[in-house]
């Protein structure tokens, strides 16, 4: 914990208080530090990123914020950056509307929101190709059972949809193979016959049930 920091794109809280999630792996940490922690400005945290990890590029979105209450927006980055000669790349929201009037903000959150969501016509969409679960690391004869594949959640780093039934299909060297596959709240359940084609791009069509 000293020396290894996570950052997650999406932000959870683990139970129990904002005071005992700042001293999360720190458990020396007084209430002093952690209210001075949580206190930190975007100039304060600029000022760490330049001096401890000699920062040269800052590349967010345009709206991006940070800092105590937020408060450190864009235009304070640009002028923090040409005070300390740091290069900088902002890039502007990307909107996407379907079906309605209402305009979504595309980020990887909402990509991801999607997947869950078995929207794949729209992921594909927006990431320009179809999704697909990349499984060619894992030695799925590991989780062979009598008739189908069983591979647990957590062995899979890639977004998952939530439980169902879904279309997918595996592509060979000359052809491709469309079949069903069932996602249970522990495991993505494959039929046996898989064994037989490169597991590297399992694309989902749609959700069935």
């Amino acid at each position: 914990r000293e020396n290894i920091g996570i950052v997650q794109q999406d932000v959870y809280l683990f139970a129990g208080t904002i005071m005992e999630n700042i001293k999360y792996g720190k458990n020396d940490m007084s209430d002093v530090d952690a209210l001075k922690t949580a206190s930190t400005s975007g100039a304060e945290f600029l000022n760490i990123l330049v001096n401890g990890c000699n920062m040269k590029l800052i590349c967010e979105g345009i709206d991006f914020r940070f800092g105590y209450k937020g408060a450190t927006d864009v235009s304070a980055i640009r002028y923090f950056s040409e005070q300390k000669n740091i290069s900088t790349i902002f890039v502007d929201q990307i909107l996407y509307k379907e079906g309605s009037d209402q305009e979504e903000r595309v980020s990887s959150s909402f990509i991801r929101q999607m997947v869950t969501r078995g929207f794949f016509a729209t992921v594909e969409e927006l990431l320009c190709r179809p999704y697909a679960l990349d499984l060619g690391d894992l030695n799925i004869s590991n989780y062979m059972e009598e008739n189908a594949i069983k591979v647990p959640k957590t062995e899979i780093t890639q977004v998952i949809p939530s439980d169902g039934l879904y279309s997918v299909k595996i592509n060979s060297s000359s052809d491709y193979e469309q079949f069903h596959l069932e996602i249970t709240e522990t495991s993505v359940i494959f039929p046996l016959f898989i064994m037989n084609y490169p597991l590297n791009n399992i694309e989902f069509f749609s959700h069935i049930q």
